[in-house]
């Protein structure tokens, strides 16, 4: 191909060869007039008749039907844009042959493969067709076809290859645009265009010289005749192309034609030639491609199918258990649809049981009427009698009594026949006739009243039931609404509590803003571009667009946000501000897209409120959120709920740098996994990192400033607004340079905008001199401005800070920053910064990312350029200003919302810090951040979550890696905000009783102590706080941690001391650094046992693990190698020697093994065996095999290797020599030793008793041998085995394991319930250990694993589902405080507690014995042992205490003396000794309640309803009361003595009055109004007038009756549940009930109206219930409060919840103080801990 030079070249020639040989330069003329003008002509026509042919259009040489040619182009031409460019034009005369060879030769609007018998055999359709056609080379079976047949073009796969013919495989037709080919099927036609193109290049294109011979143009219009014929052209055309006139020749005007015609020439080669380039190109790029397409065919597709049959086998495994769940769904499913059919039918007949009730009563009611009637009748029939005055008087009289009351006997009736016989005998005649009328009349009336009264009395009777039950129905149904109410209030108080973990950022302001930027008319081309990418056709649901700063990219984010909002269509958005933390963090990201999908996606937010409730989200790393929050619910969903939605996030470049890798991995490896139905658009700057991350998801949609569409766009957007503000004539120059100037960006437009609207008219000139040349420019020009109007200092302070805050700028922070003293000052700065700046609600707001990145590059920003860092600084000093002026002020929330300078200050304190990297700035920071109020303030701004807070801590301690002592701190904070984090989001006020609690390591660190001088001072929202006297000293925070995602089974620490290994109950093995906990590899074990996890881990000396099995182990870098090849056995526990050539192996089958192998029946054979493995020769010794009592349950060797130890669980350790494997000694756990003196085999150890040895460890210099048991921790002399000592456990639970230091001076052990201790040898001469350190890790009873004291005496162990790294003189520290402050404990735990009235002493009852302490002091003042009883009941004067719930039994206790007064017995059957019943040897005459009154009168209760009633001296006389029908369920005494309350299972209640005659009691009983279930606790006022009594019922009710008489004065109604508990205020005025649904009602004691209702905590039984401090306060326990360790406070007079106290463990008794100064709590636990607690009132007008 000739360059341009050299076409040139041979054009100059061609003229001088023209003059000086006519005839060959006319030949030329005569090729060029062909060529370029005939043959253009021709290809015109047939391109029109194919148009015109394929689909029925007229082809106009116009720019419609140009446009239409592009639109409907199906095939991939090679046209370039030049080309396309001129078809859209239309204009027919610049269609050069070029470009017309080139749209017949590969457009498929033309003449591709037009084969009239292929079409109509294709469209037959059912049977292969062989076509005869020569094969291409690189066509092979398989390969695909295109057929164009008309409109349609079809796709065809070739089945096989015989010779030269393909066999083709005929299929159902398919439109293939998007489908890719081999080959194309072409016909005549286009192979004789194809022909006609390369006679072209041949005689025209590639003719060296312009000259052509005779013979040639003969040659040449032959061919050229035969074309024209093949294509089945008119003759008129060839006759056209022979009459080459010649008479034109000789005319002057020819030579001129000539030398255009040689132009042509020159241009078409040069033409010719760009195109050769760009074939071979295209040629490089298909070699290119094939040479992947191979590598993918050889290499990755033989990968993927092994892969996919491997994961085709674990499917299998996988289906079953699916398959036996879904079996499983259905069955539940079945029988919940019969339990609710079966819940419908009878909620029907208790409907039709009501209707039928109501009839009933109806009907009654009218046999009443009539049985009324009929008395009516009958009193009229014996008024008719004719008897004398008198004796009718008397028998009215007694008719009367007989109808009033009902019953009338016959010896009333006889009583008065007497009196009548004692008249005169003058009327005895008389008297006969009478009696015998009477009589007679009297027996048919008596007969009939009875008979009616009968009658009338069964219909009151079922009237009363039946309106009772009415009344109960309609309670129900009350009841029941107002419980769907009340779940349907705290289901969505949950949801919304639950979503407001997600702490979402919203975006409505800024799409709003955006959307608003936007005009109609432009970058429609883009939304149809984004529309086009996610068709149906298109399997990329992932759209990137791309573009420089200012192109509007967030524009385009925001319109699609607002177009698919309107549609509905909008999944969810994310807007990437780099400026605001709380929107520039990939965690951030997918919680606002959860949240939002809970709008968009409704059926979305109640599985995702589930996960919320049962998840800790802020644990998890982005990839775990991410398919907890968004991939996992999205899949439990249906399809259509989600088809077609769109999620937008825009600005991906604006990430927090921190973060951009981590935001880049989610993006790749989670956000493909989303359904295929769910669209994402991103946009991002053409950031080359970024680009290269996201090149899967090519091709890229690209805003390119000088694409002509976004010319167009901005074209389209400035006409609008110049249109009338310059000249028409001007108005096309104007834009043009207006586009120029802005180069292509919009961001331009937005601070050009305000200058151009300011001038009323433009012209050309105006505009080249108002606006600069770029945003560059305008950045220079206008901060040039700026720096002039404020000066340098004032300068560099502003845009130092601008570039440094991660939210907007306050305007009260600038004007302290640039010491602006004046309004009018202000006002002057305020105006000239927020031209670049804007001001919005009091903030400065950076409008766009490319400010900064202008103001902090020196290549742009030169000498205006400014350092963020000293930003940080200046920041930092005022932020803590301000925050010291917050701290010493005290100002409450209010206050500082307020104050934006404030609000900035509290938020960004620690991130200025953080970020100033000045000398001292980290402790500054440290005694900024680590401080309670600080904490206080930032909750106060959080908006209910911890989550701001916990990323301050996690930055700062970022920053303090390698600060160790000062990262102990922060992490102290940490964990103290996770621990309370849910309470003191809410109630912020509550971190100061948190803190007080804490331990003292917590309390020092943050400084609580300050705050005790005026708590309300500090935290005005408190009202009170509670104080453990006595709270547990529990080292909570360890110095470094190393989380697992299962609880830890075992750790160990490499060689090099470098590394940590650990392993889980899940059977994954984890490695990581000790220095930094970095996790360099987690594996798991291919043969993990869900049941038999890994129990013990070993080292070897060339860094091998073993793990799951023997036949490989884990090297450090996590490479899986060869062990023992041909062991065949899998165990859970192994031991290497220390030179690592031999090999113990083991299974240690635990307790819990056999329990889960009996319930689960699952058919299990263990080997109880140890084998020694040689790992040189492969060979193994068993060394022993036995029972299960006696299994292994550890093993390892001695420090040099020559013997092997093995503890068992029947407590005793075997010791092997290891080079043979014979058995030398026999070690018990009580000491003693057996050794074998070589006189046979040992005798036997097998033994029922199961007493395992867990671990066993050699000291390092071989002197000693360590076993842990029941015991505690045996110690041997490793040489001569002799029993040495027993390091005991000391009131803490079993050690499980136990490890000697470097230096064999040390043991630490760690105990089943969270103890660590640690004892160190009393001197090198003394071989004996002594105990150095006792602590409590952690609050619960979680056990301490494998505890290592490494070589800087730290100690490493592992803790539930984490291995922690304690620093010794931590412990220590921890240690100290445990010894100083004796925890309080009652031994076997306290059942019942009680104050002593108006004392600061308390009587704790339980395991038999009786404990009295001191409040004050927490210590105890005296106990006693052998109570009967765990349930005690004190007197009113606090002097007499009773014991009682073990079976018949009552001790009668002196308090003062705390001694056994007397013993009673309420039954005198055959009853079992005292203390010998178990907790389920009840019987009904087994005392059920007591009481004792001040005087000494005891009174006890039974099963069966009776009372038995002791008084005397020495109690020795009792008095059996009347008994009650069911079991006795409360008594209480007056004080005096003279009235007793008592109340049974069947809803009486009974006042009893008491009256002593001669020594003896005699009784009055008063039976008041009855409950219709349950009666549960009584109350009586004695020394109030007017006197009351209430009784609380399981009814749901409360009765309140009149002291005196007994009458009920009103039923008091309200709770929706049983109600169980009473509690009077100090002052008599107030009663509180709590039921068995957790509320609490405070009711008026004297008129019984409600005063007041708690919001419900929990749901669940009210189990205690007091007044505090003078009533201010009313406090709560519930069985439901997060295991029924947590007291609730209210406040009396508002009902608001105050506050809460939680313990460590379960609450099992509880009591508060009355009638003292300062009120007392007293909590016995399930620990067995007495916790004392001081309740502080701060507000002294509470109530």
């Amino acid at each position: 191909m000739a360059t341009k030079s050299s076409v040139s070249a041979s054009a100059s020639a061609s003229v001088s060869i023209v003059t000086a040989t006519p005839t060959n330069s006319i030949n030329f003329f005569r090729v060029c007039r062909i060529i370029l003008d005939d043959c253009p002509d021709v290809l015109r026509e047939i391109f029109k008749q194919a148009v015109l042919f394929k689909f029925r259009h007229n082809w106009s040489d116009n720019r419609v039907s140009g446009k239409w040619f592009v639109k409907n182009e199906k095939w991939q031409t090679k046209l370039n844009r030049q080309q396309i460019h001129l078809l859209e034009e239309g204009n027919s005369s610049n269609w050069d042959p070029t470009l017309l060879f080139h749209v017949l030769l590969y457009s498929s609007l033309c003449l591709l493969a037009d084969d009239i018998q292929v079409q109509a055999t294709l469209q037959h359709g059912s049977r292969n067709v062989n076509l005869s056609t020569p094969v291409p080379s690189h066509i092979v079976p398989g390969a695909k076809i295109i057929f164009d047949c008309g409109p349609e073009m079809f796709i065809r796969e070739v089945v096989s290859i015989s010779g030269k013919v393909m066999n083709i495989k005929v299929a159902t037709s398919l439109q293939c645009q998007t489908q890719t080919a081999d080959l194309l099927w072409c016909t005549s036609e286009w192979r004789t265009v194809e022909k006609l193109s390369f006679l072209r290049n041949e005689q025209f294109a590639h003719c060296k010289a312009a000259s052509t011979t005779a013979s040639e143009l003969h040659s040449l219009v032959r061919d050229v005749e035969v074309f024209y014929k093949s294509l089945k052209l008119s003759p008129a055309v060839i006759n056209r192309m022979k009459a080459i006139e010649t008479e034109e020749i000789a005319a002057s005007s020819v030579m001129q034609r000539l030398q255009d015609y040689q132009q042509k020439w020159v241009s078409e080669s040069l033409r010719y030639e760009e195109v050769n380039k760009t074939v071979l190109s295209i040629q490089g790029e298909v070699i290119y491609l094939k040479s992947d397409v191979a590598t993918i065919r050889d290499q990755d597709i033989p990968k993927l199918k092994g892969d996919l049959c491997n994961i085709d086998k674990d499917q299998k495994g996988t289906k079953l258990v699916a398959d036996s769940l879904l079996e499983l769904h259905r069955t539940l499913e079945g029988k919940v649809d019969l339990n609710i059919q079966q819940l419908q039918s009878l909620d029907q007949g208790i409907k039709v049981q009501a209707v039928s009730h109501m009839q009933e009563v109806s009907t009654l009611k009218l046999v009443q009427e009539k049985s009324e009637q009929k008395i009516l009748e009958h009193d009229e029939n014996i008024q008719t009698l004719k008897i004398n005055e008198k004796q009718l008087s008397i028998v009215q009289q007694d008719i009367v009594t007989l109808r009033t009351k009902q019953t009338y006997d016959a010896a009333r009736v006889s009583y008065n026949v007497q009196m009548v016989q004692q008249l005169s005998s003058q009327t005895k005649k008389e008297i006969r006739e009478t009696k015998a009328i009477v009589e007679k009349a009297t027996f048919e009336t008596e007969k009939q009243l009875g008979q009616l009264s009968h009658k009338g009395s069964i219909t009151a009777q079922n009237v009363s039931v039946l309106e009772d039950k009415v009344t109960e129905i309609d309670d129900d149904v009350r009841r029941i609404k107002g419980d769907v109410e009340q779940i349907h209030h705290k289901s969505k108080t949950a949801e919304n509590e639950s979503l407001r973990k997600l702490n979402p950022s919203h975006f409505e302001s800024d799409i709003q803003y955006y959307t608003n930027k936007h005009h109609p008319a432009t970058r429609q081309w883009l939304l149809d571009q984004i529309s086009a990418r996610f068709s149906k056709q298109s399997r990329k649901k992932i759209c990137i667009i791309t573009g420089n700063p200012g192109m509007g990219k967030s524009v385009i984010a925001a319109k699609l946000c607002r177009f698919h909002l309107d549609n509905g269509t909008l999944a969810g958005c994310f807007f990437f501000q780099h400026h605001k933390a709380r929107r520039s963090t990939p965690r951030m990201l997918i919680q606002t897209l959860a949240y939002h999908f809970c709008s968009t996606i409704p059926p979305y937010r109640e599985i995702i409120t589930d996960v919320l409730v049962h998840t800790d989200i802020q644990e998890m790393n982005c990839a775990d959120l991410f398919t907890c929050l968004i991939l996992e619910p999205l899949f439990k969903l249906p399809a259509e709920l989600y088809l077609d939605k769109y999620i937008v996030i825009d600005a991906l470049d604006e990430c927090a740098f921190e973060f951009h890798s981590e935001l880049m991995k989610l993006i790749i490896r989670e956000f493909i996994k989303l359904p295929v139905e769910i669209n994402v658009v991103l946009t991002t700057r053409p950031d080359k990192q970024i680009l290269q991350e996201l090149k899967t998801f090519r091709p890229l949609i690209e805003l390119s400033p000088s694409d002509p569409r976004n010319i167009e766009d901005i074209t389209l957007y400035l006409s609008d607004i110049l249109r009338d503000k310059i000249d028409p004539m001007e108005l096309d120059a104007g834009l043009e340079l207006l586009v120029k100037k802005s180069e292509g960006m919009f961001l331009y437009f937005h601070y050009a905008i305000d200058t151009l609207l300011e001038q009323s008219h433009l012209t050309f000139a105006m505009l080249e001199s108002l606006l600069p040349d770029g945003i560059d420019d305008y950045y220079d020009q206008n901060f040039k401005r700026l720096y002039s109007v404020l000066g340098h200092d004032r300068y560099h302070a502003l845009l130092e800070a601008v570039v440094a805050c991660r939210t907007d700028l306050p305007q009260e922070i600038v004007t302290v920053l640039l010491n602006l003293s004046t309004a009018e000052e202000s006002a002057s700065v305020t105006q000239g910064i927020s031209v670049l700046l804007p001001l919005s609600n009091g903030h400065f707001h950076m409008f766009h990312k490319s400010i900064r990145d202008w103001l902090v590059s020196e290549e742009f920003a030169g000498s205006l350029v400014v350092d963020p860092i000293l930003g940080h600084k200046n920041l930092a000093i005022l932020c803590r200003s301000v925050f010291q002026d917050i701290r010493a002020n005290k100002d409450t929330r209010a206050q500082v919302l307020a104050s934006p300078a404030k609000q900035y200050a509290v938020e960004n304190i620690a991130y200025h810090l953080c970020n100033s990297h000045e000398k001292g700035s980290i402790e500054l920071l440290i005694s900024t951040v680590v401080n309670l109020q600080f904490i206080y303030y930032r909750l106060l701004l959080s908006k209910g979550t911890a989550a701001n807070l916990l990323d301050d801590y996690s930055e700062v301690e970022k920053l303090l890696t390698h600060v160790a002592h000062l990262r102990m701190q922060v992490e102290h904070c940490i964990a103290f905000v996770k621990c309370h984090a849910q309470q003191i989001s809410a109630m912020p006020f509550l971190i100061f009783q948190l803190a007080l609690n804490e331990p003292d390591t917590t309390l020092d660190v943050l400084e609580v102590q300050e705050y005790l001088q005026d708590p309300k001072g500090f935290f005005p929202d408190m009202k009170m706080y509670f104080e453990i006297s006595n709270k547990s000293q529990i080292l909570g925070t360890a110095s470094m941690s190393y989380a697992c995602k299962e609880y830890i089974t075992y750790c160990i620490e490499s060689l090099d001391k470098k590394l940590i290994i650990c392993s889980d109950i899940d059977g994954y093995i984890y490695i990581w650094t000790k220095e930094t906990a970095e996790l360099v590899h987690k594996q798991k074990s291919e043969d993990h046992s869900f049941i038999l996890y890994i129990s013990n881990l070993s080292l070897s000396s060339d860094g091998k693990v073993t793990f799951g099995n023997i036949n490989s182990a884990l090297s450090l870098n996590g490479n899986t190698v060869e062990l023992i090849p041909s062991a065949k056995r899998d165990v859970n526990a192994c031991a290497f020697s220390r030179d690592s050539k031999k090999l113990l192996a083991w299974s240690h089958y635990s307790k819990s093994y056999f329990k889960f192998v009996a319930e689960m029946q699952l058919q299990c054979n263990p080997m109880y065996i140890l084998e020694l493995w040689d790992l040189q020769t492969f060979t193994c010794k068993q060394l022993e095999s036995t029972s299960k009592a006696s299994r292994p349950s550890f093993a390892c060797f001695s420090h040099d290797d020559s013997y092997i130890l093995c503890g068992h669980y029947s407590g005793t350790i075997l010791q092997w020599e290891s080079a043979t494997g014979t058995l030398v000694a026999i070690l018990y756990s009580d000491g003693t030793v057996v050794k074998n003196q070589g006189t046979g085999a040992l005798p036997s150890r097998e033994t029922n008793k199961e007493d395992p040895i867990t671990h066993i460890s050699c000291s390092p210099n071989g002197y000693y041998l360590a076993a842990c048991c029941s015991k505690g921790i045996l110690i041997w002399d490793a040489l001569s085995l002799a029993h040495l000592q027993v390091l005991t456990c000391e009131n803490t639970g079993r050690f499980q394991h136990c490890s000697f230091s470097s230096d064999s001076c040390c043991i630490v052990a760690g105990s089943i319930d969270g103890y660590l201790k640690v004892w160190k040898k009393e001197s090198s001469a003394n071989m004996l250990f002594k105990a150095e350190i006792k602590v409590k890790l952690v609050g619960t009873a979680t056990c301490i694993l494998s505890p290592i004291l490494d070589d800087n005496m730290n100690v490493i162990c592992g803790i539930g589902n984490s291995v922690n790294v304690y620093s010794y003189s931590s412990l220590c520290h921890a240690s100290q405080v445990h010894e100083r402050e004796k925890p309080a404990v009652h031994p076997g735990g306290a059942t019942a507690a009680s104050f002593l009235p108006n004392t600061l002493k308390a009587v704790t009852c339980g395991n038999q014995c009786l404990y009295l302490w001191d409040a004050s002091t927490h210590s105890v003042l005296n106990s006693a042992a052998g109570v009967i009883g765990s349930l005690i009941r004190l007197s009113s004067d606090g002097n007499w205490l009773l014991t009682y719930g073990d079976g018949v039994y009552i001790q009668v206790w002196d308090t003062r003396s705390l001694s056994c007064q007397s013993t009673l017995m309420c039954s005198q059957e055959q009853s079992s000794p005292p203390g010998s019943q178990g907790p389920n040897d009840s019987s009904p005459a087994d005392i059920c309640h007591c009481a004792i009154s001040n005087t000494g009168l005891v009174v006890g209760g039974t099963g069966r309803g009776e009372l038995y009633l002791w008084y005397g001296e020495k109690h020795n006389r009792f008095k059996l009361l009347k008994r009650h029908q069911s079991l006795i369920t409360f008594c209480e005494f007056l004080p005096d003595g003279s009235r007793l309350l008592t109340a049974d299972m069947d809803g009486y209640v009974t006042m009893w009055q008491l009256l002593y005659v001669n020594d003896n009691v005699e009784v009055n009983r008063i039976l008041l109004a009855s409950h219709k279930d349950s009666v549960e606790q009584v109350c009586f006022y004695p020394n109030v007038e007017p006197r009351r009594i209430i009784s609380c019922s399981s009814d749901k009710n409360l009765h309140l009756y009149d002291g005196q008489s007994g009458e009920v004065i009103k039923k008091m109604k309200g709770h929706s549940g049983a109600v169980m508990k009473l509690a009077v205020s100090f002052d008599r005025n107030v009663i509180a009930s709590g039921d068995e649904r957790g509320q609490v009602i405070l009711w008026d004691t004297f008129t019984g109206v409600i005063k007041n209702k708690f919001p419900h905590v929990n749901e669940g039984i009210i189990q205690y219930l007091q007044f505090l401090c003078d009533s201010s306060f009313t406090c709560t326990l519930d069985n439901n409060s997060c295991a029924g360790n947590v007291i609730h406070v209210y406040d009396t007079l508002t009902g608001s919840y105050v506050s809460y106290l939680t313990m460590p463990t379960k609450i099992i008794a509880v009591s508060a103080s009355s009638g003292t100064e300062q009120t007392w709590l007293l909590c016995g636990t399930q620990d067995e801990s007495v916790k004392f607690v001081k309740v502080h009132k701060l507000d002294k007008n509470a109530t």
